[in-house]
C-alpha cells in the first residue's frame, strides 16, 4: 500500500517571474493538478475545455475573473476572485484570469487529463 503525497506548493513557485508560469505537479488517469502563478499585470489566457470541468483554488492574491474572450468588455464587468476562493468552471466555459494586483495571484487548477485546452 503506498502513502499519500504531499505536495508543498511553495517549492513550485518561482522567484520574480515576469510572466504567468504554468507547472503541472501532480498527474493520474483521474485528474491532473496544476500551479498556476500570475505575477502583477500578467494573464491566464482565456481558454475553455471542451470535455471537462476545472476546478480553481485560489491560493493567494486576487485577480480579475476573465469570462470572455474580450479583455476590454470584461474588465467592465468582472468578478474579483481571491486567496480562500474555489471557482467551478463547467465544461465549454471561457475562462481566464488578469491580476490587475501588486503581488502574485497563485492558484490550482484540478482538470481531468482529457479535458483538452482550446483558446479563445
Amino acid at each position: 500500500m503506498s502513502m499519500p503525497s504531499i505536495l508543498n506548493f511553495a517549492d513550485y513557485l518561482q522567484s520574480s517571474p515576469t510572466d504567468s508560469v504554468r507547472t503541472v505537479i501532480h498527474q493520474s488517469a483521474e485528474h491532473n493538478l496544476v500551479l498556476w502563478q500570475i505575477p502583477p499585470n500578467a494573464k491566464l489566457p482565456t481558454h475553455r475545455h471542451p470535455q471537462g470541468q476545472d476546478i480553481w483554488v485560489v491560493m493567494q492574491g486576487s485577480a480579475l475573473l476573465l469570462e470572455q474572450a474580450d479583455l476590454a468588455s470584461t474588465k467592465n464587468n468582472a468578478r474579483r476572485i481571491h486567496a480562500g476562493q474555489a471557482i467551478v468552471i463547467d465544461t465549454q466555459q471561457i475562462h481566464g484570469v488578469y491580476n490587475d494586483g501588486a503581488q502574485d495571484c497563485v492558484l490550482v487548477s484540478i482538470i481531468h487529463p482529457n479535458a483538452a485546452f482550446v483558446a479563445v
